[in-house]
């Protein structure tokens, strides 16, 4: 808990400010006048009149005006006093006028000041200060329930007032920041409790007393402290729910008289809640039935401008409808009135009160196409709030502010999921989390940042080339903080910057490299350099700005994580998940002692071992550390930073680093001298908690209890730190556990005619066009990209066509575990006799669809013409055939909306909240916007129908597309459930039409840090596509029809280059046609694949046997 005043000491300052307030006051309401008249110049002096202005000035004329201007700021200073004392009567705030704003305040601080003598004369009669002995039941369960931290809950209505918990104030020396450190643990919290609130000035100010007798309403999150005193918090303990905040309060029935009723709430106007119960031009009758009525902390509704939250509004009787829906706003942009004007006494941003401690408890399938992604909508969709702790955030907002671990636990998912893939069966789907995994995996695609990483590798490589070629050491780093658009390197030893860094001659401890410098090397050279600073890890981010801090362990060597021990161990534990997947390292080996992190070992087994016996950890961390000192002594290095820059010590300093929640004391500290001992080598130890004395070289944080921040030993740097709750922790290594699984699960089920027989009566899907005669002219992305322009699915308009190549997986931080085959130099290079009559494998069965599977219609239903736009996912992602406009800045948003609208047909407002805002608070102006502009931009049809309809035209008030606007990927399940099922001829075609629809790899193209919500869905489309080619492809090599069979196999080679199973059709095609050279330069595809793809995987052994019975080995020369 903060430290807390002494109620004399505040009392004191209470008076001392009183005093001082009134003696300013009376100095400028008195004073200031007597002066004027006293020494100023008056206008009566100008006797003559504008003769003055004619004759030489004397002074007198200058002197006169500068007397006015004095008496007109004396003027304008006693309006703004006047004011302020008038609205403290009236207990109202006080009208804003422009241009006296600022001597407003200054008159409001003072008479403030004065106001307060009242209170503290009653406290310093008292013996003490005297503290309200009250307690109050914190709402369900305080554990799991969100507080409102950062983002004001909107007020509960009359009716539901005894949910919260409340207090009523006892002593009239009591303050906000009093409530909030009594309550709430934090005296900062205190403008949340002012938020509930509205009604009391003394709580908006925040430094005044409050009144004797005020019943305040607390956050859902409050705790009492004591255990004495009248209790005021319901037995329910529960807070209102979004439906209940702002619905209609209908009558009891024993008050069947009176009318309905609403609270209003932030944002609301007249014009706006007449328009959800009934019609917006009624709001004059909804002021006439109000007027006059009392308002939250005193006076009259007298102005229809002026509305409060929490004031309670009797609706009229043409206003006393149920609004469409009780369970969500109205989702439509309005026309703004004339009158009144959109006034409110608050200008937070809107928020749909509510609760988001925890994720759905279900999720759809993963595997289900139409459902891509754990979205919760309807009646029981969770609402967003913005909680004070990590344990009580929804996962999409945990991660906020953590790119760097966000970014390195996406970028090894990719890698992982590209293995899966690989390993995957026909027919079968690769593993995806559900539920809480899969709503965390959602929140940490939205964190990441990759950008930075790319920028801070290229930086730190540059760095490297040009120290090695100048023959200097690289520089020692106590941090390093990254920006959007830059990198500082904050030097233990302050030196001239090398290229491409700069540093002022000022200040040579800090070097800055920008994003746009020249300096940074090319692509090809950085491939050729290690990286300098592979135990680079982030430890949060700058208290200004928020940009990410990054910390060298290996020039740290001792980092104790002291303090608070929970705070201790949630930064342990994301410093263990990024180093055992940050791309950085390119390689590093973890110890993880005993409990410390459990289950990272399963997760990341390439990097992370785990020890039970602490005295053999040590031991492996102390002969890993003399290694590498006896290495540098033999190849003559000062120090490990100069050996990393040699030619022949390339991976000869891998890191190995320690993670011990609890560090035991024997032995421990010869392990500990000799990690901080020169010349020092690449090991580290980070421990919350040491038995024995630790070197004074230790780096020890003092992990605070809050989000407080610390200041970083060496430069200086304020950081708040990042750290995983142990819940969080756990879904990071069931991700990490389940991508990194090599079983399979079963398909879904496709669907039937009856789910998209909308669909189809509307969808077109284009003629495919024979196959090209060339089959080796390959010009698109992907190695395999051979396309033609009459198999594409609509004409792509401008943005589309300038669309980003297709987006390559990260790199893997490790070797895949498990069996792995041959590179194709082993495979070519063995000497032996041609032998191409081994038998082959024969090829796995695709399971076929359901038994249900529908009669194909004539092929000239197959290809119909659009009648509406086209949602094109199955490619870079955009939107075909829209007969409106829309502003290319602002075309993502709409596409996105449109993409997640087409998989997700029937979701409420929470759910496009989630999906196109994860982790964030989104009023229902942006929401707003973004609809509206995506309704114009798609247009209308040829019978005036949107094809965006309004919500409200919904008969359940829900989102859909209209039924006009079609989408390829639900032609694609279409027609390829109906291929599989016809081994015919027109079961070929089907399948042939169904892949002229892949334009690339789906969502291809698209912006990392959006589309957080398609993962699901996006390896979904590309196993469904890899295995519709399959099958295709051995049809037609079994019918011969050889340039078909090669035209399928690179056709789902656009959506997933890294597939063995389509590069082994590939062969076979070449090899059945007798194509010995387009076999030969399809192994040469897959060899330069696997290089660049997974950094240098090895070739799958089914693939590598392909070979060797395919390709004639080469033969000893006889002399």
């Amino acid at each position: 808990m903060a430290h807390r005043t002494p109620a004399p000491v505040r009392a004191l300052g209470a008076i001392l400010r009183a005093l001082l307030g009134a003696c300013a006051l009376l100095a400028l309401l008195a004073g200031v006048p007597y002066l004027l008249l006293a020494v100023g110049h008056q206008p009566t002096e100008l006797a003559d009149g504008t003769l003055n202005l004619l004759q030489q000035d004397d002074g007198t004329l200058f002197f006169v005006v500068l007397t006015c201007i004095g008496w007109a700021g004396w003027a304008a200073f006693t309006l703004s006093a006047a004011l302020e004392i008038i609205a403290l009567l009236r207990r109202r705030t006080a009208p804003a006028i422009s241009g006296l704003r600022s001597l407003q305040s200054l008159a409001s601080f003072l008479i403030g000041g004065i106001v307060l003598l009242a209170p503290t004369a009653a406290a310093a009669a008292t013996g003490g200060p005297a503290v309200a002995a009250t307690a109050s039941h914190a709402a369900g369960n305080s554990a799991a329930a969100p507080s409102p931290a950062s983002t004001a809950s909107p007020p509960a209505s009359e009716a539901d007032q005894d949910k919260w918990p409340e207090h009523t104030v006892t002593s009239a020396t009591e303050l906000p920041w009093d409530l909030a450190e009594q309550y709430l643990g934090d005296g900062k919290r205190w403008k949340d409790i002012a938020a509930l609130n509205p009604g009391l000035p003394q709580l908006a100010a925040g430094d005044q007393y409050l009144p004797v007798g005020a019943t305040i309403k607390l956050p859902a999150d409050a705790a009492g402290t004591g255990d004495s005193g009248q209790q005021h918090t319901s037995q329910t303990g529960t807070p209102p729910t979004s439906a209940e905040l702002h619905t209609s309060t209908p009558a009891s029935k024993g008050r069947a008289e009176e009318p309905a009723s609403v609270t209003v709430q932030e944002g609301d106007s007249l014009w706006t809640i007449a328009d959800d119960h009934g019609d917006p031009k009624d709001w004059p009758a909804l002021y006439e039935e109000n007027r006059g009525a009392p308002l939250p902390g005193g006076g009259k509704f007298t102005d229809p401008d002026l509305i409060h939250p929490g004031q309670k509004l009797a609706l009229p009787p043409q206003l006393t409808s149920e609004p469409p829906s009780s369970s969500q706003e109205k989702e439509e942009e309005k026309e703004q009135p004339p009158a009144p004007d959109d006034k409110d006494t608050t200008k937070a941003p809107e928020a749909d009160p509510g609760t988001a401690d925890e994720a759905p408890e279900t999720a759809p399938d993963a595997s289900a196409p139409g459902t891509p992604a754990p979205v919760p909508s309807g009646a029981n969709a969770p609402t967003q709030t913005a909680p004070a702790s990590s344990s009580a955030l929804a996962p999409a907002a945990v991660w906020t502010g953590a790119g760097a671990l966000a970014a390195a636990l996406v970028g090894t998912l990719a890698t992982r999921r590209v293995l899966q893939q690989r390993r995957r069966r026909p027919g079968r789907r690769i593993p995806m989390p559900t539920g809480r995994p899969a709503a965390t995996e959602q929140g940490l695609r939205a964190a990441q940042h990759p950008s930075g990483f790319s920028l801070l590798n290229a930086t730190l490589r540059t760095l490297a080339l040009n120290a090695a070629a100048a023959g200097r050491p690289l520089p020692a780093l106590d941090a390093v903080v990254l920006h959007e658009t830059k990198v500082d390197l904050h030097l233990a030893e302050p030196q001239a910057p090398v290229k491409p860094f700069t540093a002022t001659s000022a200040d040579q401890s800090v070097w800055t490299c920008s994003a746009s410098s020249a300096d940074i090397a090319e692509p090809e050279q950085l491939s050729e350099t290690e990286m300098p600073y592979p135990a680079l890890v982030s430890l949060g981010w700058t208290e200004t700005g928020g940009h990410l801090v990054l910390i060298d362990l290996e020039h740290i060597g001792i980092l104790n994580l002291d303090g608070n021990r929970d705070t201790a161990r949630q930064v342990l534990q994301a410093i263990a998940v990024e180093l055992a997947s940050t791309p950085l390292a390119g390689h590093l080996e973890l110890t993880a002692l005993a409990d410390t992190a459990p289950g990272l070992d399963t997760a990341a087994p390439e990097r992370v071992a785990r020890i039970a016996d602490p005295s053999a950890a040590l031991t492996e961390v102390a002969a890993h550390t003399a290694d590498q000192r006896n290495a540098l002594t033999a190849i003559g290095a000062e120090t490990l930073r100069a050996a990393r820059l040699l030619d022949d010590a390339a991976g000869a300093w891998t890191p190995h680093i320690l993670l011990a929640q609890d560090l035991p004391g024997d032995a421990t500290n010869s392990l500990l001298d000799a990690l901080t001992a020169e010349p020092r080598t690449a090991g580290a130890v980070i421990t919350t908690h040491a038995a024995a004395a630790l070197p004074e070289l230790t780096w020890t944080l003092d992990c605070p209890d809050a989000e407080q921040p610390i200041v970083l030993p060496g430069s200086h740097l304020p950081v708040r730190l990042q750290g995983l709750a142990d819940e969080h922790f756990a879904d990071a290594i069931d991700l990490l556990t389940l991508a990194a699984s090599d079983s399979d699960v079963p398909a879904p089920t496709w669907p039937t005619d009856e789910d998209d027989a909308e669909t189809s009566a509307s969808s077109p899907v284009p003629a495919p066009s024979p196959p090209p005669a060339d089959e080796r002219d390959d010009d698109l992305p992907g190695e395999y990209a051979e396309i033609e322009e009459a198999d594409e699915p609509g004409t792509p308009d401008s943005e589309r066509a300038k669309a980003p190549a297709k987006e390559q997986p990260q790199p893997a931080p490790g070797k895949p575990d498990g069996p792995t085959g041959l590179t194709l130099a082993e495979v070519l290079a063995e000497p032996g006799e041609p032998s191409v009559t081994a038998p082959l494998p024969a090829p796995p069965t695709v399971p076929g669809p359901p038994t249900n599977a529908p009669a194909l219609q004539p092929q000239e239903s197959l290809v119909t013409a659009p009648t509406g736009p086209t949602v094109l996912l199955l490619g870079p992602v955009s939107v075909d055939g829209a007969a409106g406009r829309i502003d290319s800045s602002r075309r993502n948003a709409g596409t996105e909306l449109v993409a997640f609208l087409a998989l997700n047909p029937g979701v409420d407002h929470h759910a496009i909240d989630d999906a196109l805002w994860p982790g964030r608070l989104v009023g229902k102006e942006m929401r707003n916007a973004v609809v509206s502009r995506t309704r114009s931009w798609l247009g209308k049809d040829t019978d005036g129908h949107l094809h965006f309809p309004r919500v409200q035209d919904a008969g359940d008030s829900r989102y859909r597309l209209g039924t006009q606007v079609s989408c390829d990927w639900t032609r694609f399940q279409h027609l390829a459930r109906t291929g599989l099922a016809h081994h015919d001829e027109d079961g070929t075609l089907a399948l042939r039409h169904a892949l002229s629809l892949v334009r690339g790899r789906p969502f291809g193209g698209i912006d990392p840090t959006r589309y957080a919500w398609a993962e699901p869905a996006i390896q979904e489309m590309v196993s469904a596509i890899v295995d519709v080619a399959y099958e295709l492809s051995t049809r037609c090599r079994e019918a011969s029809d050889f340039p078909s069979a090669l035209w399928a196999a690179r056709r789902g080679l656009l959506a997933a280059e890294e597939s063995e199973l389509l590069h082994r059709q590939l062969f076979l095609a070449h090899h059945a046609a007798g194509d010995l050279e387009g076999l030969r330069e399809a192994a040469t595809r897959l060899a330069r694949i696997n290089e660049q793809l997974l950094d240098g995987a090895d070739m799958e052994a089914e693939t590598a046997e392909l070979l060797r019975n395919l390709l004639p080995r080469p033969t000893a020369r006889t002399r």
